[in-house]
């Protein structure tokens, strides 16, 4: 039989047809369809926003946008088998997510039995990963603690090295185009320690939320391009003590300004905005579900999401929606698959238009 060859412009609008698994299947066919299958902006004509959650192994992401009379769907993504091998080599690992762009995702495992951090760069689409690096406790005579941040203006993750019961904090800067470590002069401060292990890039900006003195909430800024820190802090109300008490303040980003979530009480919500160097009150609401006996099931800020609306979860796993422009929720469906069709971000980073670096 006589081969035939379809121009590029026909086989996607031909392959723009087929659902995310057969492609990953038709990729094996030629060259020519994987790489038209594998092209960045193939794939971005059939994206649709996917936010990954935090903490959450299986990794798992929310699809959000919204059909009509459907809910909301959580999509757990199997892991390629090399993580899962190394999920079980290690044991009591923790997956925490650095960073996405071009549907890639940044992941570090840490393993606090071997004292351990292997840093993945995995596609979720193919299931395939690549190992970046392995960080050992001896780095700089600190144990194996890291906080994390990832610049995708600039594809370069930054990472800090804290010592465990102190102040004491070191950090440097990994080029993922270079694959090369430097060590940046100026550092912050060393009067806080971090709230969470992975900061939010907004606008050329990293942010971590930090507690000073271990008594006060600020936000550290670093300007990635001029390497320089500063301190922003919180609106009134945010607190640590209020943050331990309530389990309710997390950062995020709205039309790309930063914001954040503060929760006042039980059932009371506060979102404030990053306006002009000054916190702007955007909307509070209250929500939280009764129960029998005139008790409350009470829910946590868990991921800011588009227009409006706020991811809440609840001592039971269970996941809603909550718009704050109309006061109303929806629950969200949990759905197991084994790929995704999309290029996926955080919420809090955009999609870079590059070439993948994985098939």
């Amino acid at each position: 039989m006589r081969h035939v060859h379809i121009p590029d412009e026909i086989l996607r609008i031909i392959l723009s047809r087929f659902p995310g698994k057969a492609l990953l299947r038709l990729r094996c066919l030629s060259k020519q369809w994987n790489g038209v299958i594998s092209d960045p902006y193939f794939m971005n004509s059939r994206s649709r926003p996917m936010i990954f959650l935090p903490n959450q192994y299986p990794l798992a992401v929310l699809d959000d946008k919204e059909e009509d009379n459907n809910p909301y769907s959580i999509l757990k993504i199997k892991p390629p088998q090399e993580l899962e091998t190394h999920l079980h080599a290690y044991t009591g690992t923790k997956v925490s997510i650095i960073g996405t762009f071009n549907g890639l995702v940044i992941l570090s495992l840490t393993s606090d039995s071997y004292l351990r951090t292997h840093m993945y760069l995995y596609n979720p689409l193919t299931s395939t990963s690549k190992k970046l690096l392995v960080m050992n406790k001896n780095f700089l005579g600190y144990s194996n603690s890291y906080v994390f941040g990832f610049s995708y203006d600039d594809f370069k993750i930054v990472r800090f090295a804290i010592c465990n019961g102190s102040y004491q904090i070191t950090y440097d800067v990994f080029d993922l185009k270079t694959s090369l470590w430097s060590k940046p002069q100026l550092y912050p401060r060393r009067d806080f320690w971090f709230w969470n292990d992975t900061g939010m890039f907004v606008n050329g900006f990293l942010y971590w939320l930090i507690v000073v003195n271990s008594i006060d909430f600020e936000i550290l800024a670093l300007n990635v391009k001029e390497m320089m820190f500063s301190r922003i802090y919180l609106p009134n109300g945010c607190n640590y003590n209020h943050a331990c008490r309530y389990k309710g303040t997390i950062m995020g980003s709205q039309n790309g300004r930063l914001c954040m979530i503060n929760k006042n009480n039980k059932t009371s919500f506060d979102m404030w905005v990053m306006k002009e160097q000054a916190w702007l009150k955007a909307t509070s609401f209250t929500f939280g579900l009764e129960l029998e006996g005139n008790f409350i099931n009470e829910f946590y800020p868990m991921c800011i999401l588009s227009n409006g609306k706020i991811l809440l979860t609840n001592g039971s796993h269970q996941l809603v929606i909550f718009n704050t422009i109309t006061g109303s929720h929806k629950m969200v469906d949990d759905l197991f698959v084994h790929f995704l069709e999309a290029f996926v971000w955080l919420s809090t980073i955009c999609v870079f238009q590059q070439e993948a670096l994985l098939d």
